[in-house]
C-alpha cells in the first residue's frame, strides 16, 4: 500500500505539471468531488484505491487508468484558457455559454460584452471550429467505409457457407453409398466429417450475423453523425430566432423555379428531428413557415432541414412555432431566408392527378444503399376518395406512394404546382382484419390556413 500511495504522488506531481485538469466525474448523491471520484474508480474503473489518498493523487489514478483519454500539456492549457473565459463571461456579465462553445466562439462574446453589445453576445451562435466539422466530416466516411467493410465480409462468409452447404449435400450423398456398400469405417470417418461441417455452418452463420449487426451498428452511428454535422452547419448560419408567437411580415419568397420537379426540391425539406427520426415539410412563406405533421416533432420544439442532396443547400434550424396534436399539423419556422415556397389550393376532384413529394424510410434507405438520406423521393397518383364530415372534407384519399417519413410531405397538383394536402398516414386493411392494398390519406389545406391563420395573415 504504501509503494502504491508512493506511485500515486509521484504521477500526481507529473499530472500537476503537465497541466492535467481534474476529471468530470458526476456526483448525483452530492457526495463530494474525493468520494465521488473514489467511488468512480472503483465502480466504474475497478482501480483499488488507497484509503488515505489525496484528490490530488485521485486525479493522478484516474489519468493512470485511462491513458488514452489524458490529455495533452496543451489540450489542458486550452481547456484552462476556456474555463477562464467561460467564468469572465459568467461573473462579469451573466452570460451563460453553451457547453460546446470553443475558445474562438467565448473569446468573440467576451470582447462583444466589453464593448457593451450584451445583448449580441447572448444572441451570438456557438461558432463551430472547420477543424471539428473537418473531424465530423472525415468521421462519417470512415463510418460509412467500416460498414460497407462489415457488409462485405457478411456477403463473404454467405459464399463460404454456400460452398460449403454443396460439400455437405455431397458428403450426404456419399454417406448414403457407404451404408449400402456396408463400409463402417468410412462411414464413421465420412459422419465425423459431416458433423464437423456442421459445427463450421454454425459458425459461419454466428460469424454473418455479427457482421451484418456490426454494419447496423455502424451504419445507425454513420446516420446520427450526419444529423450533427446538419446540425452544426444549421447553428453555423443561424440567427436570432425572434419571437416564435409573433405574426410573420412575408418579406418575399425567392422565384419559382422553373419546372415542378426544381420547384419541389427548392422547396421541400427533410426534417430530422434529434432522438426521435424524420419526416418531410414544405415551406409556404418566403420568411421561413414550414408545414409537417405534429407526429413528425412529437414533443420536441426544434430540428433541422434539409434539401435534397442534389440542391447542395446548407441545413436550416426549424423552430415550432405552433403545433395542433388533435389536427396533426405542426407549423415550424425556419430561421433566415427568404425561401422557396409552394403556394396552396383546395383541390377536392375525384380522378385528379396527383404527385406527392417527400423522404419516406431516410434513414433505413441510407443505411441499405449506401447513400445520402436527403434524396427527394417524388410519386405520382390520383385522388381515390374525399372523406367527408359535416359536408366538408376531412380527408383526401390517394394512391400516390408514401411511407414513414412522408409524414408532413405535400400532395401536390401538377397541373398549378400547388399544394392540395399535407401527407398524413398510410391504413393498412390487414390492421383491421382486412385484405387489399394500402390507402395513403392526406389532411386538406384549408385546415392549415384555419388552425394557423394568426400566422398566414
Amino acid at each position: 500500500m504504501r509503494r502504491l500511495a508512493l506511485l500515486v504522488a509521484a504521477s500526481a506531481c507529473i499530472a500537476s505539471f503537465a497541466g492535467e485538469a481534474p476529471p468530470d466525474i458526476p456526483d448525483p448523491f452530492g457526495l463530494g468531488e474525493r468520494l465521488a471520484l473514489i467511488d468512480h474508480l472503483r465502480d466504474a474503473l475497478q482501480v483499488a484505491v488507497p484509503d488515505d489518498a489525496t484528490y490530488e493523487q485521485l486525479v493522478a489514478l484516474y489519468w493512470a487508468s485511462r491513458r488514452d483519454a489524458a490529455p495533452s500539456a496543451e489540450e489542458a492549457l486550452t481547456r484552462d484558457r476556456v474555463q477562464r473565459l467561460r467564468g469572465q463571461l459568467a461573473d462579469e456579465f451573466g452570460i451563460q455559454a453553451e457547453a460546446d462553445a470553443g475558445e474562438d466562439a467565448l473569446v468573440a462574446r467576451l470582447a462583444l460584452a466589453r464593448e457593451g453589445r450584451v445583448a449580441a453576445a447572448l444572441a451570438a451562435p456557438t461558432r463551430i471550429a472547420q477543424s471539428e466539422v473537418d473531424n465530423i466530416r472525415a468521421r462519417v466516411q470512415r463510418l460509412g467505409a467500416d460498414a460497407r467493410a462489415e457488409r462485405d465480409k457478411r456477403d463473404e462468409l454467405d459464399g463460404r457457407r454456400r460452398e460449403l452447404f454443396t460439400d455437405y449435400e455431397k458428403a450426404r450423398e456419399r454417406l448414403a453409398q457407404l451404408a449400402q456398400a456396408g463400409d463402417a469405417d468410412a462411414y464413421d470417418a465420412l459422419v465425423e466429417t459431416i458433423n464437423g461441417m456442421a459445427r463450421r455452418d454454425q459458425e459461419l452463420q454466428a460469424a454473418m450475423t455479427t457482421a451484418a449487426r456490426r454494419a447496423e451498428q455502424l451504419e445507425g452511428e454513420r446516420n446520427e453523425t450526419e444529423i450533427r454535422l446538419a446540425m452544426l452547419a444549421a447553428e453555423a448560419g443561424a440567427g436570432d430566432p425572434g419571437d416564435p408567437d409573433a405574426p410573420l411580415a412575408d418579406r418575399g419568397a425567392l422565384p419559382r423555379p422553373e419546372g415542378l420537379e426544381a420547384q419541389l426540391k427548392a422547396a421541400v425539406v427533410l426534417v430530422m428531428v434529434e432522438e426521435r427520426g424524420s419526416g418531410t415539410g414544405f415551406f409556404i412563406s418566403g420568411d421561413g413557415l414550414v408545414v409537417t405533421n405534429a407526429h413528425v416533432l412529437g414533443d420536441k420544439r426544434s430540428a433541422i432541414g434539409l434539401w435534397d442532396a442534389a440542391a447542395k443547400r446548407t441545413p436550416v434550424r426549424l423552430r415550432v412555432v405552433q403545433i395542433d396534436d388533435k389536427a396533426d399539423l405542426c407549423l415550424l419556422r425556419a430561421e433566415g431566408g427568404p425561401f422557396n415556397v409552394l403556394p396552396m389550393t383546395e383541390v377536392y376532384e375525384l380522378s385528379k392527378a396527383m404527385v406527392s413529394a417527400g423522404f419516406p424510410l431516410a434513414g433505413q434507405m441510407a443505411t441499405n444503399l449506401g447513400t445520402s438520406p436527403s434524396d427527394i423521393v417524388v410519386s405520382r397518383g390520383s385522388i381515390t376518395s374525399l372523406r367527408r364530415r359535416d359536408d366538408q372534407v376531412e380527408w383526401i384519399q390517394h394512391d400516390c406512394g408514401i411511407a414513414s417519413g412522408s409524414s408532413g410531405g405535400p400532395l401536390v397538383d401538377p397541373a398549378s404546382g400547388a399544394v392540395a394536402g399535407v401527407n398524413c398516414m398510410v391504413m393498412e386493411p390487414s390492421a383491421s382484419g382486412g385484405a387489399g392494398a394500402s390507402m395513403s390519406l392526406a389532411i386538406p389545406v384549408r385546415k392549415v390556413r384555419e388552425i394557423f391563420a394568426a400566422h398566414l395573415e
